[in-house]
């Protein structure tokens, strides 16, 4: 994999995980999400620079329209997706308007809250038990799921000494076929996740 083709699929996942927890129509469970990733990742992929992947990007979320956010809800704590420049204006525009829609299904998505329990239930996921091993496509859907599982709703992640951006630039390369899986077993970054996966307790962050 390119540095070019790391930094897209970094661009990706983070607004594959931003989308899939803010945009109505993919919270209230009507849109496959897995599907939806595997439709634009190839694109993604043969993308020769980032002003095409971005392009692909929006493309592909100009299919999932929404209705007009409120302005007055603020947006200033999702700071990367106020920038234009690493993502394009009309990419940015769309992340921007959609961080300003508020989410009134909580029970139906792939993070389903019910009243009363702060617990968040991931039941929604769709599960690949025939999923192969030497599978890029999967290894990275799974990727992409916990980051953005952490991401939003690990409230202890700013006290792991890790910064998730990082940890996703580093991981990247390590999910895709042709990598040393042995060496990969053994990174750092990899021997942290396995840790966060033996202790996590999802609660809303």
């Amino acid at each position: 994999m390119t540095d070019v083709q790391s930094e897209n699929l970094y661009r990706l996942c983070k607004i594959w995980g931003f989308v899939k927890y803010r945009h109505p129509s993919v919270t209230s469970g009507d849109i496959n999400w897995d599907a939806e990733l595997f439709r634009v990742m190839p694109k993604v992929l043969n993308a020769g620079d980032s002003n095409t992947a971005n392009a692909e990007i929006l493309a592909w979320l100009s299919a999932f329209p929404f209705e007009a956010a409120d302005p007055n809800l603020d947006s200033a704590n999702i700071l990367w997706i106020n920038d234009a420049k690493a993502l394009s204006e009309p990419l940015s525009e769309y992340l921007v308007k959609l961080s300003r829609v508020s989410v009134t299904d909580n029970e139906n998505g792939y993070a389903a809250f019910q009243d009363g329990d702060f617990r968040v239930n991931m039941s929604a996921e769709n599960t690949y038990p025939a999923m192969r091993s030497d599978d890029t496509g999967m290894k990275l859907l799974a990727l992409f799921r916990y980051w953005n599982i952490v991401k939003y709703f690990y409230p202890y992640k700013d006290i792991t000494g890790e910064n998730w951006d990082d940890v996703l630039r580093e991981m990247l390369p390590q999910f895709v076929v042709g990598s040393d899986r042995a060496n990969a077993a053994q990174s750092p970054i990899f021997l942290f996740i396995l840790s966060l996966l033996s202790d996590i307790k999802i609660a809303r962050a």
